[in-house]
């Protein structure tokens, strides 16, 4: 982050301020992440957004899953190392507000103030954040993969119907999630441990003590946003 970005803080638009779908804590944690969203996305941790807005971590993990479930935020690319979370980027979902040209948030995510354009991070924001042509086509899954990522949706679909006693929507983001999922465990466990997750997570939902757990669901995004954390505790012996 620029130091002119240190000294000139975070401002919160008036079309967030007023917006009565968001809690004051979902605006001032949206105006932070769009403001340290350049072209690699805001990668900023929950430790950061906790010693910034004076919450706790597990506050500030709450308050970003509550953006992503509004559409306010593009769902998270995590990076992994193994089957631990190394790094997590945020992005703005540019289509959640319409404000005049003016007063707004352009297509990128970046805020421009009347004539003053060029508040960025590392970026321009008149620049066009077009793929570039070195971009290489996506490869086509192979038979093993699809039966794979196939048997991960079947089996979050049973998981979700036991639960919540429906059918969650499928779309492309949550087709996005599975395949994540398939990646996670085809060298680590294969379905087994996706269901030893599923296990918790229902139990999770079942026994919810907090807002939080109440607000989880069995679905393939939620799921890999909660993989760290759906882990059996160790049998303590004596």
């Amino acid at each position: 982050m620029s130091n002119e970005k240190k000294q000139r803080g975070v401002w919160i638009p008036d079309v967030i301020e007023c917006s009565k779908a968001l809690s004051f804590a979902e605006k001032a944690m949206l105006s932070e992440i769009i403001w340290l969203d350049n072209e690699n996305g805001c990668t900023a941790s929950n430790k950061y957004f906790a010693e910034r807005l004076g919450i706790s971590r597990g506050y500030a993990s709450k308050v970003i899953s509550g953006l992503i479930e509004k559409k306010c935020l593009k769902e998270p690319e995590y990076e992994w190392n193994g089957t631990e979370i190394k790094g997590r980027t945020l992005r703005f979902n540019p289509g959640y507000f319409h404000m005049e040209t003016g007063d707004s948030i352009c297509a990128k995510g970046y805020f421009h103030m009347g004539k003053d354009k060029n508040i960025n991070n590392n970026t321009n924001v008149g620049e066009k954040n077009t793929p570039t042509s070195s971009k290489q086509p996506k490869k086509k899954k192979s038979k093993e993969d699809t039966e794979l990522h196939n048997s991960v949706k079947a089996l979050i679909q049973q998981y979700h119907e036991k639960i919540h006693g429906d059918r969650y929507y499928h779309d492309k983001r949550e087709a996005g999630a599975v395949t994540q999922i398939a990646k996670r465990i085809k060298a680590n466990g294969g379905l087994e441990l996706l269901e030893k997750k599923l296990v918790l997570l229902a139990y999770r939902i079942r026994d919810a003590k907090s807002d939080y757990d109440r607000g989880l669901t069995c679905t393939p995004r939620r799921i890999l946003g909660e993989w760290n954390s759906l882990q059996p505790k160790a049998r303590q012996h004596g």
